[in-house]
C-alpha cells in the first residue's frame, strides 16, 4: 500500500508527537488501516475459522485512547473498489491465495509459528470484519464513514474542507493527495510520528525545496503507485531528477517522448489516469449529504482518465453505510444472500436507518449528548463507556495516616517460621491436616 520507500525519504521532516496535542480537536481514522494491524495479532484464528474479537477490541482501544485524550475520531473505511485498481487487487488476491496455502501446509505439518507467518500475508478485511467494528462504534456514539471508494481520497477531503485537523493512517499516499497534517505509527500510548506537508519544501535535505504539490505528486507516481507500476524501477532518487527536470505535465510528456518514443504514448496514457486518481476521486461531503470530486474538473480533462474513477455513487452503491445516520447495503455484493430472498430481506433490515442517538444522563448535567463524552468521567476497559461521578478536588482533604499494621511490608526473604510469624502474625498459614511439624516448618524456610 502506498509509495514503496516515500515514508523512509521523508524521515527527516517527520517529528515524534503525542496525541493529546489534538485535544479539543477532530481526526480523521483510516479504519481498514487499524482493522488491518488489529488482524495481525489474531491471524491464524481468522484463517482457521475460529471466532475470535482480538481484532475489535483492538481497534476500540485504540479508538478509546483517543477519546480519554479528549481527541474526536471520525473513523472512515474503504468503500468500494476503483475500476483503476483492478489489476492491484487482482494481485493482491492471487499472492493472499499462494499464502494461505503455503500457511495450511504448515499447519497440517504441525508447524505454527511458520503458518502463522504466512497466515498474516493472506490477511484480508472482509465486509463482516468492518460491520463488527461499526456496531461497536455505534454503541460508543462514534461517528464513522464508510467512503464513495477509498477512504485515503475522503480523508483528504474533510480535511481541506476543515471537518478533522489531522489524519491518522498507515498509507503513505495521503502525503502524495496533498493532505498537510498525516499522523503515522500511532501506538496504545498515544505516540507516533507526524509529516507536515509544507516541511517537505523546506527540507534541504530531501532536495526538493524547487519542487511544488504537482512535481512531488509526478515524482511519487514515477516511482510507482497503486494505479501505475514504476517506470523507475521504484527508485525515488531518479523520480525526483525526472520530476526536477520536467516540472509540469507537458514537461513529463515531452522528456518520454524523447526518452521512449516507441513506449512514450501507452505509458503517458496511464500516467495521465493514475493524475487523476489522485486528484478527481468521488467522495461523500458530510455537510451538504451529497457526492463530489475531490477536486473539481477542468474543463480540458480528458473522459478517458476518468473511466477508471467509477460512476457517480448512489446511496445503495455503499456496500455498509454511508455515516451514522443513513445505512446502506448493495445487494449486488452479497451474491451469497441473493439466492435466498427471504435472508436477503433480514439482511438489509440489519441496515435501516438507526434512531437519533439518545441523550445520555451525566453526573453533573442532564442535558450532555452522548457523542459528547468527557473522558475523566468513563471507564474505557470494555466495549461500553460507563458514567462514573468523579468527586470533586478539595483544597481542605487530609490524608489519613494509615495504621502501620495496614502498610504492605517491602518485599523480604524470609528464612524460617519464626521470622514469619515475627512479621505476619501467628495463625496466618495454620497447619494443615497430616502435616508433621517439620513440613509445615520447611514450607517457610524459602520464600
Amino acid at each position: 500500500m502506498g509509495i514503496k520507500g516515500l515514508l523512509p525519504v521523508l524521515k527527516p521532516v517527520e517529528k515524534a508527537i503525542v496525541i493529546n496535542e489534538y485535544a479539543g480537536q477532530c481526526v480523521a481514522v483510516d479504519g481498514n488501516g487499524w482493522l488491518y494491524r488489529g488482524a495481525y495479532g489474531c491471524a491464524y484464528d481468522l484463517a482457521q475459522g475460529l471466532q475470535t474479537t482480538s481484532h475489535v477490541k483492538f481497534f476500540l482501544h485504540l479508538v478509546k485512547m483517543l477519546l480519554y485524550n479528549n481527541v474526536t475520531p471520525i473513523i472512515v473505511f474503504d468503500g468500494q473498489r476503483l475500476p483503476i485498481k483492478k489489476p492491484v487487487h487482482d494481485l493482491r488476491k492471487k499472492n493472499r491465495d499462494v499464502n494461505y496455502e503455503k500457511g495450511v501446509q504448515f499447519h497440517e505439518a504441525k508447524k505454527s509459528s511458520q503458518a502463522e507467518k504466512y497466515f498474516r500475508r493472506a490477511i484480508n478485511i472482509t465486509p463482516d470484519m468492518v460491520d463488527k467494528v461499526i456496531e461497536e462504534l455505534d454503541k460508543i456514539n462514534v461517528r464513522h464513514i464508510v467512503a464513495p471508494f477509498e477512504a485515503d481520497s475522503q480523508m483528504t477531503y474533510m480535511f481541506q474542507k476543515n471537518q478533522v485537523q489531522a489524519v491518522i493512517t498507515e498509507d503513505s499516499d495521503l502525503i502524495v493527495f496533498g493532505c498537510s497534517k498525516v499522523f503515522y505509527k500511532l501506538d496504545r500510548h498515544g505516540e507516533g510520528r507526524q509529516i507536515v506537508y509544507d516541511d517537505i519544501f523546506q527540507q534541504s535535505e530531501l532536495g526538493m525545496g524547487t519542487f511544488n504539490r504537482e512535481m512531488f505528486r509526478y515524482m511519487c507516481i514515477l516511482a510507482g503507485c497503486d494505479y501505475i507500476s514504476s517506470i523507475t524501477d521504484g527508485n525515488l532518487k531518479n523520480a525526483r531528477c525526472i520530476a526536477r527536470k520536467s516540472r509540469t505535465f507537458n514537461g513529463i510528456i515531452r522528456y518520454f517522448e524523447y526518452v521512449m518514443p516507441k513506449e512514450a504514448d501507452a505509458y503517458l496514457k496511464k500516467f495521465s489516469k493514475a493524475n487523476a486518481a489522485f486528484l478527481y476521486q468521488f467522495v461523500f461531503d458530510i455537510e451538504t449529504q451529497t457526492y463530489v470530486r475531490l477536486n473539481p474538473l477542468p474543463e480540458d480533462i480528458k473522459v478517458d482518465d476518468l473511466v477508471g474513477l467509477g460512476d457517480s455513487p448512489q446511496n445503495h452503491d455503499i456496500p455498509i453505510l454511508q455515516s451514522n445516520k443513513a445505512r446502506y447495503i448493495d445487494p449486488k455484493l452479497c451474491n451469497h444472500l441473493e439466492k435466498d430472498a427471504n435472508q436477503l430481506e433480514s439482511y438489509l433490515k440489519k441496515y435501516e436507518i438507526p434512531p437519533e442517538p439518545r441523550k445520555r444522563p451525566n453526573w453533573q448535567t442532564t442535558d450532555v449528548v452522548a457523542t459528547e463524552l468527557h473522558p475523566e468521567n468513563f471507564i474505557f476497559n470494555d466495549t461500553k463507556a460507563y458514567p462514573i461521578k468523579v468527586p470533586p478536588a478539595s483544597k481542605d482533604r487530609v490524608k489519613t495516616e494509615h495504621a502501620n499494621n495496614d502498610i504492605a511490608h517491602p518485599p523480604q526473604r524470609l528464612t524460617n517460621l519464626d521470622e514469619w510469624k515475627l512479621m505476619y502474625g501467628e495463625g496466618l498459614r495454620p497447619k494443615r491436616k497430616n502435616e508433621s511439624e517439620n513440613q509445615h516448618n520447611r514450607k517457610f524456610r524459602k520464600i
